[in-house]
């Protein structure tokens, strides 16, 4: 046997036609051939291999012509002429430029972060890789978790050019492991980084951050950074936000720190800071604490810091002031510490050893909320009475260890009259007055038992021995079932009760008081047993006596266990959500007639309701199998009571009704009077007429209201069923986001969209959450992506009867803007003269909000700073059709 392969090595190297020959025996193919036949092979070879030349011929003449690849453009900008060590990649036919320090400086925090993963890296940081192509999070296909980019254009000798830079970091919660290493300096042009609730991330802050000048947000908070703080954070002139707190940071705080002038809150609270506040007439470099001209927020509690109190007269806009828990002295002159002008709601001094005349707040009766001055050593005699009753905004009083006869001076002749110390505080809802040796009457003769205090402390006193001796109340069972707690643990009259027995009070008054657990029942005696066993039962009517005396101690027994229950569950928070009465509600609501009924929801049906005094309230009926226990349901009711921002509805009580078969549970909100977002957008259900202000400053609301939810709630909140009807308008068309918190009290099976087994509603939810279950914050941004979209266009996000492209508002949207019409699903009702801008602006944070990957989304902290126009906006970049 032979063998031709190879034979025309040129024809064979060209794609062409295969051409087989078959002849008796023989088989030729070509650029392959083997034969066994001998006297044909000369004709067969010849045959095959022309007809094989022609076949290619025709093929190459017949086939089209390549295309031409496409022309790359040249660079507008050599790279060596740019200072530094620079790159470029083409990203649609434009080149991008970036400097190869911001790609080193990642792969750097790549290093360092490298073991972080509990499972796997791919798991806490997706996207993040040491690959070529994908090296630096802004490359076309790359897609790191947490980071965005910022493209901007600048000007070189003339000529225009992009640059892409990593504008952003925000990794929250990732279990991350090592530390911040110093390159990230590098990143020049990052203006937030927010690394928070990584308690193995620690080390020292690198004291590079200082090289960020772009900074504008850096939030460290809940972390195991410890060391210093690093005086180069000076040198970042447009930060405005600094949170390092809950961290375990040692040394004094540098008085560069006053150097930064548009910082608007410093926040280091909860560290081992030692000592004193730096002001500017004690150090040389002329800087400190009262240069801070913006600071709104200033947190300083639980660390070591020494010495006095910093002078904050500058800070005209002060809203937040806390200094407990510290080793601060010396005399609180507040009109020398702070601006008589700035609206300052909060004020804590507790917990330190400061001297001298008693703070005289009096400047700030009109905006303070919460005031703590307890456990300190200032002069009893410098105390003056009428300054307490100006303050009509006060919530939380604090004036726990103040000494007895600083509070005997404060008090009407030594008497604790209540009524007369609140009058005038027509707003509190807290008073501390614990632990000040207090040995007086307790007068609650004119105390106000309808207003919003809900908790007196007056725990470890010396009050008593007996209740009958100090206690002045002509209707204590009025007081019980009032909602305000009444502490009283730590004092003789609560220890004489177990040890004698002697109260003249009920089981459920005692424990009002003393909030501790019952004594068990005494034991009967034997005789009284025996002659209850023989005593015959004679009678019918005694019979039924007996029964109808049985089923009412029945009722009253587990009325007051719940009673119990439910006083214990809200003795133990400063916050305490009112109780209402079941009977109260049912008058309320007209016995819950189908007229006042003004919306049902996935949680239940919702009642308009008008309590005795006048006020208004929307009472919810919640509709659950749920076999949530009460101990469960009234912490979340308290979790969720304790939860006050502006833009969302406030949760005022509960309603318990138990019994009978019965287990009925109604959460009591405010009531908002301008309908919800569907029926005046939607349904123009009022006639309003909603214009583009307003709907852009509805858009704010929801923002600010999603914020507070994700950061500042505790714990955090993700609402999971953003959309129209969840949002409330006020009589001045400020949004209020309702049913926040409700997920909590349900158990996973309770669902309402039973096709996916999650919470949220149809057309808003993200597709992570629809298709994997994937829970976090960017789920509650997906939604109000889809909810900007509908304010802008007026119109729900699904409508059926619409023609085919147009039914599905994300897929319209995505087309137009595509197209460059984004204009076109702007509502025809709105007047868009002189805002077509902004409502580009805003239908572009939209369109960012709703993009398919879930690290893309930027946070509603970042939103609400793109709606206020305070950040740079991200582009937004779509490579395709996310839907």
């Amino acid at each position: 046997m032979g063998s031709c392969r190879g034979f025309f090595k040129d024809e064979c190297n060209t794609p062409q036609l295969l051409f087989v020959c078959r002849l008796q025996q023989l088989r030729l193919v070509t650029c392959g051939c083997s034969f066994t036949s001998g006297r044909l092979i000369k004709y067969a070879l010849l045959f095959c291999t022309f007809f094989s030349l022609f076949c290619s011929c025709l093929t190459s003449a017949l086939a089209p012509a390549p295309a031409p690849a496409p022309a790359i453009p040249p660079l507008p900008v050599p790279l060596a002429d740019l200072p530094g060590s620079w790159n470029a990649t083409l990203i649609d036919n434009s080149w991008y430029y970036y400097e190869t320090k911001e790609v080193d400086a990642m792969q750097n925090i790549l290093a360092h972060w490298s073991n972080t993963a509990t499972n796997s890296f791919s798991y806490n940081l997706p996207g993040w890789t040491s690959q070529p192509d994908l090296s630096y999070p802004c490359f076309d296909q790359a897609d790191w978790l947490g980071v965005a980019c910022y493209t901007s254009e600048d000007n070189y000798n003339g000529t225009l050019y992009f640059t892409l830079s990593v504008g952003y970091i925000e990794l929250s919660s990732r279990e991350l492991q090592g530390g911040l290493p110093p390159a990230i300096g590098n990143l020049s042009n990052l203006v937030g980084l927010i690394l928070v609730g990584n308690p193995n991330l620690g080390g020292p802050i690198p004291e590079e951050l200082g090289s960020s000048a772009q900074l504008s947000l850096l939030d460290l908070h809940d972390n195991a950074f410890n060391g210093s703080i690093p005086s180069t954070l000076g040198y970042l002139q447009e930060l405005g936000r600094l949170d390092f707190s809950s961290n375990e940071l040692t040394g004094s705080i540098p008085p560069q720190l006053g150097n930064m002038s548009r910082l608007e809150a410093l926040e280091l609270h909860n560290n081992r800071l030692t000592g004193t506040i730096p002001i500017s007439s004690t150090n040389s470099y002329n800087l400190g604490f009262d240069n801070l001209t913006s600071l709104m927020t200033l947190t300083l509690q639980e660390n070591l810091l020494s010495g006095g109190l910093p002078n904050l007269r500058g800070a005209y806009n002060l809203l937040v002031s806390n200094f407990s828990s510290n080793n601060l002295s010396g005399n609180v002159s507040i009109h020398s510490i702070f601006n008589s002008t700035s609206p300052l709601g909060i004020l804590d001094l507790s917990f330190n050893f400061f001297t001298g005349a008693f703070p005289d707040v009096n400047i700030f009766s009109n905006s303070l909320q919460h005031l703590d001055l307890g456990n300190n050593l200032f002069d009893p005699s410098t105390f003056s009475q009428p300054w307490l009753s100006n303050f009509t905004h006060l919530k939380t009083l604090g004036l726990a260890n103040i000494s007895p006869q600083l509070l005997a001076n404060m008090l009407h002749n030594g008497f604790i009259e209540l009524g007369f110390l609140l009058e005038g505080l027509t707003s509190l809802q807290t008073l501390r007055l614990d632990q000040n040796n207090i040995t007086r009457y307790l007068d609650l003769r004119n105390i106000n038992i309808s207003g919003p205090l809900n908790l007196i402390n007056l725990t470890g006193n010396n009050m008593g021995p007996y209740f009958s001796s100090f206690l002045l109340y002509s209707n204590i069972s009025n007081l019980v079932s009032s909602g305000l707690s009444i502490m009283l643990e730590d004092n003789p009259c609560c220890d004489n009760i177990w040890k004698n027995g002697m109260s003249g009070l009920t089981d459920a008054e005692i424990y009002y008081f003393c909030h501790s657990t019952p004594p068990p029942p005494k034991s009967k005696d034997p005789n009284t047993i025996v002659i209850e066993i023989i005593v015959p039962v004679t009678t019918v009517t005694f019979l039924i006596a007996l029964v109808a005396f049985f089923l009412y101690w029945s009722a009253r027994k587990e009325k007051y266990s719940l009673l119990l229950q439910i006083q214990e569950e809200f003795a133990k928070q400063d916050v305490q959500p009112t109780l209402y009465a079941y009977n109260d509600i049912k008058i309320a609501t007209q016995d819950f007639h189908p007229d006042m009924k003004i919306g049902q929801g996935s949680f239940g049906v919702v009642y308009k309701g008008i309590l005795q005094d006048g006020s208004e309230i929307a009472v919810k009926h919640i509709l659950t199998n749920s076999q949530q226990s009460i101990d469960e349901f009234l912490n979340e009711v308290v979790l969720i009571t304790n939860v006050k921002h502006k833009n969302l509805v406030k949760l005022k009580g509960c309603c318990l009704m138990v019994g009978g078969g019965a287990n009925k549970r109604f959460l009591v909100y405010e009531f908002v009077d301008n309908n919800n977002l569907a029926e005046t957008i939607f349904e123009n259900k009022g006639g309003h007429n909603v214009d583009w202000p307003m709907r852009k400053n509805i858009c704010l609301g929801i923002a600010r209201g999603l914020t507070y939810l994700h950061e500042d709630a505790q714990p955090r909140i993700i609402h999971r069923d953003i959309k129209a009807p969840n949002i409330l308008l006020d009589k001045h068309f400020n949004a209020k986001i309702a049913d926040f918190g409700l997920a909590r009290l349900f158990p996973d099976t309770e669902t309402h969209i039973s096709t996916f087994h999650i919470a949220g509603t149809m057309g808003y939810v993200a597709p992570e959450y629809a298709s994997r279950g994937q829970l976090s914050e960017k789920v509650d941004v997906f939604s109000f992506g889809v909810l900007v979209l509908e304010i802008v266009s007026g119109r729900k996000n699904i409508e059926p009867n619409l023609n085919e492209d147009q039914a599905y508002l994300l897929e319209w949207v995505w087309k137009l803007y595509e197209e460059a019409k984004l204009l076109e699903i702007v509502d025809p009702k709105l007047n868009t003269h002189n805002h077509e801008e902004d409502i580009i602006h805003v239908i572009n944070i939209g369109l960012l909000c709703v993009q398919s990957t879930a690290s893309k989304r930027p946070s509603m902290a970042r939103i609400v700073a793109m709606l206020q126009g305070d950040e740079m906006e991200m582009e937004v970049i779509i490579k395709e059709n996310p839907l």
